[in-house]
């Protein structure tokens, strides 16, 4: 059983750690040769078409729902359709409809213009009048999101439907990182120029006083913040964010969300390649390899035939719902199977089956 690490230009530093700790093959491509029983991790796997894997394959994040929940107004769409999320999604509209919600009363001001397809703190416009949404729309904001008044925001991690890590965003009392982020870009529009270290660090250092950090709009590293390990998040914010990756069909990811001056929780993205380091990155490695060694683990042999007939049909649901099936299972017949089953570990063994039926 080969496994391999699909990332991205934008996910490459943490996917090619991972790689190397879980003794995989990494590569911003899709793996080629692939044969029934290899793990393929997608960690924001960037692609514009549908992917087609052979069946067999184990798959965490298929490329195809990662696509999906890169648009993130497509990805607000999908968690606003999910009932019990809909309270945590923010009133969002595109572009060309903002103005005219604005005028009717169905938008209040202020709101955050985003590009449907963003990164950490870029594409970003607040607008507090309508002059500056019709600015930011001209500039590239691609939809409009009602500001969230944040009180607290978190990270929390999600792998399989449990919360394995989580952080919180704290003031930075360093400017290092603010520093470090510049001297970077400096770097880069310097291209072959050669630039003094200490030049940079004494003028960025006097620069940094120009600028009000932390900022409380955007909560970036770049921007006064840092995050630090938050032992118990509000239990709105877990459950929502496990819903939340159920939702978007992605087997793992770092939510973002926040609560409110008001205490509401609120759902911000998903991120499906976040940056990991420490603790994060430890959790991420042992929750891959138990499930690989899940995946890894032998299937069961099959018990004696027994006629169908002659069994009830709760009984019939149940014993599938334990293992015992060995046919394809449909999306209705799964439903039925996990109404029958009497204990989660029956429930576990219907959604094993599914995955190893579908990859």
């Amino acid at each position: 059983m080969a496994k391999y690490v699909w990332y991205s230009n934008g996910t490459d530093v943490t996917g090619k750690e991972l790689a190397r700790q879980l003794g995989a093959t990494g590569s911003k491509t899709k793996p080629a040769n692939l044969r029934a029983g290899d793990i393929v991790l997608c960690w924001g796997a960037k692609t514009d078409e549908a992917v087609r894997l052979a069946a067999g394959i184990f798959v965490l994040n298929h490329p195809d729902k990662i696509r999906i929940n890169r648009d993130k107004m497509a990805a607000l769409r999908v968690l606003h359709g999910v009932r019990e999320l809909t309270p945590t999604i923010a009133a969002f509209l595109p572009a060309n409809e903002i103005i005219a919600a604005i005028d009717r009363g169905r938008m209040t001001l202020p709101v955050v213009g985003r590009k449907s397809h963003h990164q950490g703190g870029k594409g970003f416009w607040l607008c507090v009048t309508k002059s500056q949404v019709t600015k930011a729309a001209e500039a590239g904001a691609d939809y409009f999101q009602k500001y969230i008044d944040i009180k607290d925001e978190y990270r929390l991690h999600i792998f399989r439907g449990e919360m394995i890590h989580a952080v919180k965003k704290v003031k930075n009392p360093s400017n290092d990182a603010w520093v470090s982020q510049r001297k970077d870009v400096l770097k880069e529009m310097a291209g072959e120029r050669q630039l003094n270290e200490e030049t940079m660090d004494f003028i960025l250092n006097k620069l940094v006083k120009e600028y009000t950090l932390p900022d409380y709009v955007i909560r970036s590293n770049k921007r006064g913040w840092k995050f630090s390990t938050a032992n118990n998040p509000p239990a709105a914010l877990r459950t929502a964010a496990i819903s939340a990756l159920g939702a978007l069909g992605l087997d793992f990811g770092a939510v973002d969300c926040a609560i409110d001056i008001g205490n509401h929780p609120y759902l911000i993205e998903v991120n499906s390649g976040p940056g990991l380091q420490g603790v994060a990155l430890e959790r991420y490695v042992a929750s891959i390899r138990s499930w690989a060694t899940e995946m890894e683990r032998p299937a069961p042999a099959p018990r004696r035939a027994v006629r169908e007939e002659a069994v009830p049909a709760p009984a019939r649901a149940r014993r599938a719902a334990v293992g015992a099936a060995e046919a394809d299972v449909s999306d209705d017949d799964a439903v039925a199977l996990l109404r029958v089953a009497e204990s989660d570990e029956d429930r576990r063994n219907v959604l094993r089956l599914l995955r190893r039926q579908r990859g």
